[in-house]
């Protein structure tokens, strides 16, 4: 961390930017390369599709998981071969389908009956991969609902995917986005144990479990190592799945890029005011919110830490708002984080662990305010 610090303390680099550690990264990825062994690595490009962190990842071995002709693009023009991919999107245009196919993708995940048919139409003969919808408690980013299916109506698609020519290979699941619960882990692994088995009894031996994302990154709460939560994973699942012959795979995003960014932002005004639910309560509007960086402070789901330069300032309770003229541009009303009581307009704070989700999840020039800027440092 103290790289990022050096850098933006020598740098006049207007912000709001963003800075990545690659060194940082790359120790990450061996961390879960040791704890996760014999598992294949999928990076979830969408944390943060930066080149220099996909071609580093890919150096050292990592697979990735795409989610559109876009991302596909992106890894396939650095020489990156398709086989190192999986189309893990379970929403995608017919006509994305056939491109990808025509690129030599050969993998790809699916949760619906018109989603097999087109790609059994545009991708014939690939191997797919079902998702299963799990409960995703203990997750403060879910990915419930809109992903995956029930188990009864996995087991009817891999057969339907295997009467169409296609070659149904696993399960996947999502448990959700840092996810805290262990016991949903546990829960949704026991489930997939369960639909295979079912599986199996129609004559299918399927040989991949993609256990998805949901490893940390340290914001507000207290989190376990790497090596601690990818021990009680891998020991849940050779439990599991102990009598069965079968790969696992592994999508980090989060995990794996999080905690290698800062963002630096600039205080614009601070300004206090009644009428709320806190009263008085101090206003903080910075050049970063939830338009242009910070888009999972929304609703308080990730609760980011925050550094100043002065650590002996006395701190007060501070709602945090962006830059935007949109009203939902504001975040920690509920619950407000300590800020330093004598900051102005015109300082400067630092947030940390915003490695992923921020420049990928940015506003392109809403209100006429740039993309966030990226800088990676240590290449």
């Amino acid at each position: 961390m103290q790289s990022i610090y050096n850098y933006l303390d020598n740098n006049n680099l207007q912000t709001p930017c963003l800075v990545i550690d690659m060194d940082i990264i790359r120790n990450k990825y061996k961390e879960m390369e040791q704890t996760y062994k014999d598992v294949k690595i999928f990076y979830a490009i969408k944390a943060n599709p930066e080149i220099e962190i996909i071609k580093t990842l890919h150096e050292m071995g990592s697979y990735f998981d795409v989610a559109s002709i876009g991302e596909i693009n992106r890894v396939l023009n650095l020489g990156i071969p398709a086989e190192k991919l999986s189309y893990g999107n379970t929403i995608k245009k017919e006509s994305e389908i056939a491109q990808a196919y025509k690129k030599g993708i050969k993998l790809y995940a699916f949760d619906s009956l018109e989603e097999l048919e087109k790609i059994a139409r545009n991708a014939p003969n690939s191997d797919v991969f079902c998702r299963l919808l799990v409960s995703c408690n203990g997750a403060q980013w879910p990915l419930s609902r809109k992903f995956g299916c029930e188990s009864h109506y996995a087991v009817d698609l891999m057969l339907k995917a295997k009467q169409m020519g296609l070659n149904p290979v696993g399960i996947s699941l999502h448990i959700g986005s840092q996810q805290m619960n262990m016991q949903t882990w546990k829960e949704g692994m026991k489930y997939v144990r369960l639909t295979l088995d079912l599986i199996k009894e129609k004559g299918i031996s399927l040989k991949i479990i993609n256990l998805g994302g949901g490893m940390c990154s340290q914001y507000e709460q207290p989190i376990l190592s790497t090596q601690e939560y990818g021990k009680i994973i891998m020991d849940m699942a050779h439990n599991i799945f102990a009598d069965i012959n079968i790969e696992f795979f592994i999508e980090p995003g989060r995990a794996l890029v999080a905690d290698a960014g800062v963002i630096e932002t600039e205080v614009i005004l601070t300004s206090y005011k009644t009428g709320q639910i806190h009263e008085p309560v101090r206003w903080v509007y910075i050049d970063c919110g939830i338009l242009n960086g910070l888009f999972e402070a929304l609703g308080e789901a990730i609760r980011y830490r925050f550094d100043w330069q002065n650590k002996e300032f006395e701190t007060e309770p501070a709602i945090l708002a962006g830059p935007s003229c949109d009203s939902m541009d504001i975040m920690y009303e509920k619950n407000p984080i300590q800020l330093p009581k004598n900051l102005k307009s015109g300082d400067k704070l630092r947030i940390m662990s915003t490695g992923a989700y921020t420049n990928s999840y940015a506003s392109v020039w809403f209100n006429g305010f740039e993309p966030i800027k990226t800088y990676i440092i240590n290449k």
